[in-house]
């Protein structure tokens, strides 16, 4: 058997055994930009190895890749040619220029991540190989340069392959991830009494990690229209949320929606899924969604951010009960809904492009939740609020109220 049939037993193994979608991808990344070109260069006097790289590139075209050898560097315009046309560069590092090449072509952020660079495995060319692991992106392939040249049993070929085979799935799951992004749409609420000036700041992180933000305005909401104890007096801001996010959903069967709501915010997603609209994922902080909130069977990914020095969620929760306190305290139903406590932030913390940055973007894109703290203790204000102020009645809010203009009359104020 010789060097070229060994090769090809060892690397149909491989791409069977490691990827059985190895076909699909690479007709995928044929649809989507066309062939995965690769072009090996080796130096123009380096004829000892020449039949053993034309075995290289045969096997790359037998595994779909669209191959070329070439002889030397190309002599561009400029000193260093971008080799843009080409998606793997393979460059045998065997004389002077392409040792040259090989550290100017690594220094390049923009180009590094295309070079594949075989390096003889001897002391001359450790210092490059350093500098290149240095790098990131890079992993020297070993270059047995005798062997090639002798036509000896050797893993050069395997090696070469199977590192460009690397490459091409490393870029189709890369294209598949900004497909699925552009297509992940992130509706943003926001709460009452606010015309919400930090949607600005989320929406520019968002974009950044390649999602398609949609915000929501439903306007300044009165604080006498939030404490009211029905839900049919906040049902027109509810609608006017669900019709915003029904248009902007339509004919977009295949997009991925999450979303990110903040105080008033949770209480208007928990309208929206009490009502049948799907979520795949929801992000809360500063909740006033109750704790025994009712989460159907069908349920979306709930992630919420809970601050340690948030104490109004428990003061909605004292005014009205439709609130509830899992902004302060996390709702504690495993299975349900997994929060993630945030020592000393207040109720507005959460909303600024650092946190959005660390925090929302990897969940929001990637459903990962980094930097969890199991709990955290309540503020003295929590702690305050919620054992020694009594939950009002209505009764004794409207004869508060009452009281409040007699006096103001009284006082000649109104």
């Amino acid at each position: 058997m010789s060097h070229l049939d060994d090769w090809i037993q060892t690397l149909d193994g491989f791409l069977a055994r490691e990827g059985a979608d190895f076909p699909g991808i690479l007709a995928a990344t044929m649809a989507d930009g066309g062939p995965f070109r690769v072009s090996l260069v080796v130096p123009q006097d380096r004829t000892d190895v020449l039949a053993a790289v034309r075995d290289i590139e045969t096997l790359l075209v037998r595994y779909g890749l669209d191959a070329r050898v070439e002889l030397g560097v190309r002599n561009g315009e400029c000193l260093l040619p971008d080799y843009d046309d080409v998606d793997v560069l393979v460059v045998l590092v065997l004389d002077p220029e392409t040792h040259a090449f090989c550290r100017e072509f690594a220094a390049c952020e923009t180009r590094r991540q295309r070079l594949l660079a075989c390096i003889p495995d001897d002391p001359a060319h450790g210092l490059l190989k350093r500098v290149l692991e240095a790098g990131p992106g890079i992993r020297p392939i070993p270059l047995p340069v005798a062997k090639l040249a002798a036509g000896e049993a050797n893993r050069a070929g395997i090696d070469i392959v199977r590192a460009c085979t690397d490459r091409l799935r490393a870029a189709h799951a890369k294209r598949r991830n900004e497909l699925r992004l552009k297509n992940t749409y992130v509706f943003v609420l926001h709460g009452i009494r606010t015309r919400a000036p930090w949607l600005s700041a989320v929406q520019k992180v968002l974009e950044q990690a390649g999602v398609v933000p949609v915000t929501t305005n439903y306007g300044r909401f009165p604080l006498l229209r939030f404490v009211t104890p029905f839900h049919w007096t906040k049902r027109d801001v509810v609608d006017r949320v669900r019709d915003d996010i029904v248009a902007m959903r339509q004919g977009k069967d295949d997009g991925c929606f999450v979303v990110l709501a903040h105080s008033f915010g949770s209480y208007i997603v928990g309208r929206l899924l009490v009502g049948g609209m799907n979520f795949q994922r929801v992000v809360l902080c500063g909740s006033i969604l109750r704790t025994d909130y009712q989460f159907a069977d069908d349920r979306p990914g709930f992630l919420n951010d809970v601050g340690s020095r948030d104490f109004w969620p428990i003061a909605a929760s004292k005014i009205s009960g439709l609130y509830g306190s899992s902004g302060s305290f996390g709702f504690r139903r495993s299975g349900f809904v997994r929060d993630r406590f945030h020592p000393n932030l207040r109720h507005s913390d959460f909303l600024n492009e650092g946190f959005a940055r660390e925090f929302w973007v990897p969940y929001l894109c990637d459903g990962r939740e980094p930097a969890l703290v199991e709990t955290c203790h309540p503020s003295w204000a929590q702690r305050m609020i919620d054992n020694y102020c009594p939950r009002l009645s209505y009764a004794s809010i409207a004869a508060a109220a009452v009281l409040a203009v007699l006096a103001a009359r009284h006082y000649g104020l109104v």
